[in-house]
């Protein structure tokens, strides 16, 4: 279906439904596209090392529930180190269904799993900016394994608590594009565990962080993690290892052109009753911002009579 937008609609009197949909409400589906296709890159650090981040998708299934498993792969001159999380999205919402991190940063083996029953909800399926959530005595199982305190595969129960707040952060301009819609999410975790092994008792408390910028359709874009454990135990066991990151976006897979000149008519693709789309200018009447669910792209209007949306 071809629709075709008259020469006297500009776009100085178009108007671009997608702010309303702002103000209403976000959908965590969104923000947080669980795509297992996915594959980005960012640069940034692990433990202060300059380090290149890949980020990849794909299915995984954690206590019964159908998910999604992000995966960071930091790679920091020889060093490796791969933090994951298993997600899925339902009516309710966003959940973390499993956390792990494993890898050797500046000679330090580490590894770590924790996995909540049921999932910890990170957002809602809708929410608004100022959104808080919190959560406390959720039940998480933990397996735990640091080499240099002769500590391997060690099992330990425990709770998490933890809060995320959301935050609106803005227009943000990435690899050409316009990311029009973007979110600042700050998740925070502490977890407590504690087991006795083979008359061993052992203790261990785990502390996530996360500050993460999201954008309709892409998902993330920016933000730093970290991921600590301290263990204790009988003989004097008394361990830190902490796993800290930062990332920006250089590539992704889920950028694509859906705006194009076509001799004197713009034409903007997308999907009937499930795409929003604006059409504006930006910051001058020589320049179009075609926005299509919150990433918009910039075309010169030098030419161009009519605009012709193919949904």
């Amino acid at each position: 279906m071809k629709k075709t937008m008259p020469k006297a609609a500009t776009p100085r009197v178009l108007i671009d439904c997608l702010e309303a949909r702002r103000l209403l409400a976000y959908v965590a589906a969104d923000y947080f596209p669980l795509n297992p296709n996915a594959v980005s890159t960012y640069t940034g650090t692990v433990n202060g090392q300059t380090a290149t981040i890949y980020h990849t998708q794909g299915a995984k299934t954690v206590s019964g529930v159908d998910g999604v498993l992000v995966r960071d792969k930091a790679v920091a001159g020889g060093d490796t180190g791969i933090l994951d999380g298993t997600y899925s999205i339902d009516r309710s919402g966003l959940k973390l269904n499993q956390a792990q991190i494993s890898g050797a940063i500046q000679g330090h083996n580490f590894g770590a799993k924790v996995t909540p029953v049921p999932g910890l909800p990170i957002l809602p399926s809708t929410f608004s900016t100022g959104a808080v959530s919190a959560w406390k005595g959720v039940k998480v199982s933990g397996v735990f394994q640091i080499p240099e305190a002769g500590v391997s595969d060690l099992p330990l129960g425990g709770t998490d608590s933890g809060s995320v707040t959301v935050a609106d952060n803005g227009r943000v301009e990435k690899l050409g594009y316009s990311l029009v819609n973007t979110i600042l999410v700050k998740v925070h975790h502490v977890e407590s565990f504690s087991s006795s092994v083979l008359g061993r008792t052992y203790s261990a408390t785990v502390v996530i962080d996360s500050s993460q910028v999201l954008a309709q359709s892409v998902g993330l874009v920016s933000g730093t993690s970290s991921f600590s454990v301290h263990l204790t135990g009988t003989g004097g066991i008394d361990q830190t290892q902490v796993y800290t990151e930062t990332l920006d976006l250089t590539t992704t897979n889920l950028l694509s052109s859906f705006a194009r000149k076509s001799g004197s008519v713009l034409r903007i693709g997308g999907t009937s009753k499930a795409d929003t789309i604006g059409l504006g200018f930006d910051g001058s009447s020589a320049t179009f911002l075609v926005v299509r669910n919150g990433v918009g792209t910039s075309l010169s209007t030098s030419g161009i009579t009519s605009a012709v949306i193919d949904a």
